[in-house]
């Protein structure tokens, strides 16, 4: 009798180490499944970093376009000389400019100067 309280002793020690066992999975189950979590938030917060990133240098670009545009728009507006009639300074220069801008089908002003012979 006394060995048989022994294995029922015996039994019940088995099963209760068995539960925590079984415990001891469900708790690395949920400890997985938070680490999980922590790594969508983690890309989340890396792919928001990158859309901010990549926002801000759109804009910066924008910006600078707009800059541009605007002081083309400028100078257009106050009938500054254009660039190449500011590098020729001499008329012959200016008319030779002219000749070479009717001439030409593609307007290349940066192969025009080239073409000068101021």
């Amino acid at each position: 009798m006394y060995r048989e309280e022994r294995n029922s002793s015996e039994l019940y020690r088995e099963e209760r180490n068995s539960s925590e066992q079984y415990k001891e999975g469900q708790n690395s189950s949920e400890l997985y499944r938070e680490g999980q979590n922590i790594l969508e938030v983690k890309k989340e917060e890396r792919n928001s970093l990158e859309q901010n990133r990549a926002n801000k240098n759109k804009s910066s670009l924008e910006k600078k376009h707009r800059s541009r545009s605007y002081q083309i728009r400028r100078e257009l507006r106050n009938n500054e000389p254009s660039f190449g009639e500011k590098m020729c300074i001499e008329p012959i220069c200016k008319s030779r400019l002219e000749q070479i801008r009717i001439t030409r089908t593609d307007n290349n002003l940066s192969s025009d100067f080239n073409m000068l012979s101021c």
